[in-house]
């Protein structure tokens, strides 16, 4: 199936919806609330990009006319709208950074379309569990009935999974950058 500009932001919002969206009951009232702001804020930047009404097939292997416009738009709303509200902000900023990286790499002809969008459903999964680790109460019984002390580990296992995971990532991105 050929990608056309649209489809490509409607699958991924150009990669940035998917690659912050903690869905569902992992994200709080005020990450919700920043999401419902940043939807309206990426329409917006459609809009001063004029990449949604374009209906241009896309390589693979290269980025849209305005897709780099279209990108600084979307981190911006999200590090203004999104990034205050989290519990988690270095995720955010850590995957928005991967997301660069891996649009350069699209650019260079090292890393397709699919590729990045591959590596962004995982970041994804890891910001779900980010948020939901976040979300944890600090206090009192936890639901597998540890106490805080259980808690604690369970926020500490979970971290140190999101770091194995990071640093397996940039491990494969410089595995690519060398090529």
């Amino acid at each position: 199936m050929e990608l056309t500009v649209r489809n490509e932001r409607a699958a991924a919002a150009l990669a940035l919806i998917s690659l912050v969206a903690a869905s569902g009951p992992a994200r709080s009232d005020a990450v919700a609330e920043a999401w419902t702001a940043l939807e309206g804020r990426l329409a917006e930047c459609s809009a001063e990009t004029g990449l949604a009404e374009s209906e241009l097939g896309l390589a693979e292997d290269a980025l849209a006319p305005g897709e780099r416009a279209w990108r600084a738009c979307a981190y911006a709303a999200i590090e203004t709208l999104v990034i205050p509200r989290t519990r988690i902000p270095d995720a955010y900023r850590r995957l928005i950074t991967e997301d660069r990286i891996l649009t350069d790499l699209i650019e260079q002809g090292k890393v397709t379309r699919s590729q990045r969008r591959t590596r962004l459903d995982k970041l994804v999964a890891e910001l779900e569990r980010g948020e939901a680790a976040a979300r944890r109460p600090q206090g009192g019984k936890s639901p597998a009935g540890q106490g805080p002390a259980g808690q604690g580990l369970a926020g500490m296992r979970d971290e140190l999974v999101l770091r194995q995971d990071e640093m397996r990532r940039m491990r494969e991105i410089q595995s690519m950058m060398a090529r």
